[in-house]
């Protein structure tokens, strides 16, 4: 049962700020999905079930509570790291995590169900199904928006540790200037570094999509030399 009055989670507010209030569906491709497995992974860790160990110059990952947390998307990514037969570091749990299947919608469930998002089915070019997410209640994506606005605009000197690692993530798939003015998001790039400067998440994210870049390159570069 969804508590409408509970507080949103991570995941489900990094996922409203991914989508297109209007048509449902995200900005930003297939990148976002990392930052999502990295904010349930966040979520988790918040709730005292994994903790971030760092060892040397490597962070692990490691479950210190498996039980239920009631909620489907992060009970599934609870499970799935809990049943490892050893630790990952963060990185490779944000690859797992990410690829839950269907995470979106496990995590847009919940949104309907508070009555913030409503579930539709689109047909494209007349043979694909595809289920998208229209918001209904703008309200909680402004409260959310306005936190990031404060962090990156005000120049407060400090910042709600749970808004710097929504921000940490926002800004992991640049999805900045997308919800912020370009210009005005350019312009304050030096304290957004300074803001996410060694999150582990943050950097797990980048790795990931940068390594996901690199070797489509690669792929691309091949063929084309096989062509």
């Amino acid at each position: 049962m969804i508590d409408r009055d509970a507080p949103l989670t991570l995941p489900e507010e990094f996922l409203l700020l991914a989508l297109r209030n209007r048509e449902g569906t995200t900005h930003t491709y297939g990148t976002y999905v990392h930052a999502l497995g990295a904010a349930v992974l966040a979520e988790l860790a918040a709730a005292e079930r994994v903790t971030l160990d760092r060892e040397g110059k490597k962070t692990f990952v490691t479950v210190r509570d498996s039980r239920p947390l009631g909620d489907a998307a992060l009970d599934a990514a609870l499970a799935k790291l809990a049943a490892a037969k050893r630790r990952s570091q963060v990185a490779g749990c944000v690859g797992k995590l990410a690829g839950i299947r269907d995470l979106k919608h496990l995590i847009a469930r919940g949104l309907c169900a508070r009555g913030v998002l409503r579930a539709e089915e689109q047909t494209v070019l007349l043979l694909f199904h595809r289920r998208v997410y229209p918001e209904v209640d703008p309200r909680p994506e402004r409260a959310v928006l306005e936190r990031l606005r404060r962090a990156v605009f005000a120049d407060m000197r400090e910042v709600e540790p749970r808004t710097l690692r929504l921000l940490a993530l926002v800004d992991s798939v640049e999805l900045l200037p997308v919800l912020f003015d370009k210009r005005q998001v350019k312009e304050r790039r030096r304290r957004v570094k300074e803001l996410v400067a060694g999150d582990p998440l943050h950097r797990a994210v980048r790795e990931i999509i940068e390594a996901a870049a690199t070797a489509a390159a690669v792929g691309a570069t091949t063929a084309a030399t096989c062509s």
